[in-house]
């Protein structure tokens, strides 16, 4: 029986699973301000505990206080990542790119460069030890063309929906998508 909810609290959206011995199953996935939907969700599920894995510390206690009385385990703090890291502060290494390490480490093998592309994109090494050594932040897709529509007068924000063939745009429009893929991917 699936009876443990798994929250995945990121920076733009919300995804849930259940899971239970006989592993788990992606239920949904929310927009995080879409906090009326979630809750309407949240309250058909018959759950025993939740898991969460939160980035975003400030919208934490409003996304839990959707649960009700069930009983909450936070990873990172109630339950450790258990792999070795040579991150400076690791306190300041985001729970997202520890839990894609260590699952790469158990399920995949290493050494590995781990990619994760959400509101930024994440490019993480694994070293042949099996420790996370550090990796690079970049802006995501959506993250790098909203910061262009918001900083000029001109140019509006795109969607990635289809991206252009070829390595130019004849159009404003392709010009960004294809900028910011190919920048992207370049990496």
């Amino acid at each position: 029986m699936k009876d443990t909810l798994l929250v995945s609290l990121g920076n733009t959206s919300v995804t849930l699973a259940l899971a239970g011995e006989d592993g788990a199953e992606r239920l949904k996935k929310f927009r995080l301000k879409d906090l009326n939907s979630i809750k309407k969700y949240l309250g058909r599920l018959d759950l025993t505990r939740v898991l969460v894995a939160s980035v975003v510390p400030k919208k934490e206690k409003t996304v839990l206080g959707l649960l009700g009385g069930v009983k909450v385990f936070k990873i990172g703090v109630d339950l450790k990542v258990p792999i070795a890291s040579n991150y400076d502060v690791r306190s300041s290494l985001g729970l997202d790119r520890l839990i894609n390490a260590y699952y790469i480490k158990e399920k995949i093998g290493y050494p590995a460069v781990c990619i994760d592309c959400g509101t930024a994109v994440t490019i993480d090494l694994i070293s042949a030890r099996g420790v996370f050594e550090g990796g690079l932040i970049i802006p995501g897709f959506n993250t790098a063309a909203q910061a262009l529509a918001d900083n000029t007068d001109r140019l509006r924000k795109v969607n990635f929906k289809t991206i252009p063939k070829g390595f130019y745009g004849q159009s404003t429009q392709d010009c960004i998508k294809l900028g910011i893929t190919l920048s992207i991917s370049s990496l």
